[in-house]
């Protein structure tokens, strides 16, 4: 009377135990199958992305034509007492066209 409820828990633990196991061993070969893609993936893109990175690279900065279009600002410091340090406003100078 007492061995048939432990033999219940038995199966109960080791149905649970096989569960376990089976999405443990699922995770890995996931993860390995994850692995090999992302290698695989970084293989076959690399050369492609290598030449982009050189043709971003070698670009030095803005050009004088993408500064231009650029709005332009003074600062004018206000000298009043009870402004704090840095105060001021922005005013907008004469876009030169040409």
């Amino acid at each position: 009377m007492v061995a048939k409820p432990f033999c219940n828990m038995l199966l109960v633990f080791t149905g649970w135990a096989v569960v376990f196991l089976a999405f443990d061993v699922f995770f890995a070969i996931f993860c390995v199958v994850l692995a090999c893609l992302i290698g695989i993936a970084i293989c076959c893109c690399l050369p492609c992305i290598i030449p982009m990175l050189y043709a971003v690279a070698g670009q030095e900065g803005a050009s004088e034509a993408d500064l231009s279009i650029l709005p332009s600002y003074r600062f004018e410091v206000n000298n009043e007492e009870k402004s704090g340090a840095g105060a001021g406003k922005m005013i907008p100078t004469q876009m030169s066209s040409g």
